[in-house]
This record gives C-alpha cells, structure tokens and sequence, in this order.
C-alpha cells in the first residue's frame, strides 16, 4: 500500500546530507528538479494543506496534497498549479546563476529560487521562502 503521509515532515529533512550534487547545464536542472518533492517545512506561500510540489518537465507543477487514504496526491484545480521557467537568479555569474521561477494560479505570486541538490538523502534547497524538499519514500 505504500507509505501513510501527513503525520510531520519525512525524516530524510532532518539528516545533513553527504554531497552536494552539481549541474552545469539547463538540461541536468531539468532532470534534477522534475518529480516529486515533499516539504521540510510549513509555507505561507502555498495553497492550505500542501505537503509538496511535483514538478514535470513540460513546465508545469502542481502542488501535493494528502489524500483521505494518507496518500500523496495532486491538488485539485487552479489554486494547486502554476508553471516554471529558467531565469536568471540575480548573480549573472555563469551556469549556477541559473535559477526556478514558480509563477502560481491564478495570479497568487511568483518566486523564484537558485536550487541546491543534495545526495545521501536527496534534497533540494530553494531558500528560506520557497523551502527544503526531499524525495517521497517508495
């Protein structure tokens, strides 16, 4: 059945990870950022009840929410989405300027974030308003 979400954060938030995971390109951004990602902390910027945000690779995300079976689930409707782009994080200092703008639905905001990737556990760091996330258990 999988594992039963919406009793505090995944352990993995707490654990400092080994490495940092580097990327040097749009394309190895992309692959490290699509997929599911849980919160490691509370968020005023999202929807009520938002636990995480999936992010797919055609430029889109939804927000995560759990459902009545304690599973992970997609938010329902315009409040829970938004898209994604590539933007310049401000440093104009090379590839690692490259940063994640989240523009939400509709009309709720924008945020944009330079991401961090993690190994051992998987994370991504977005900054103190967008947040730490970790990858779902199987």
């Amino acid at each position: 059945m999988g594992r039963v979400y919406g009793q505090g954060f995944p352990r993995e938030c707490s654990i400092s990870p080994l490495a940092i995971t580097p990327w040097t390109s749009e394309s190895e951004l992309t692959q490290l950022v699509t997929g599911q990602w849980l919160a490691c902390m509370n968020s005023t910027i999202w929807p009520a009840g938002s636990i995480g945000i999936e992010v797919r690779a055609d430029q889109t995300f939804v927000m995560l929410i759990v459902d009545a079976g304690g599973r992970i689930a997609r938010g329902p409707g315009v409040n829970y989405s938004g898209t994604w782009v590539f933007t310049d994080a401000g440093t104009g200092n090379g590839p690692l300027a490259l940063g994640i703008r989240f523009d939400t639905q509709p009309g709720g905001g924008t945020w944009v974030a330079r991401p961090v990737f993690t190994e051992s556990p998987t994370q991504m760091k977005m900054g103190d308003i967008l947040g730490q996330f970790t990858r779902p258990s199987p």
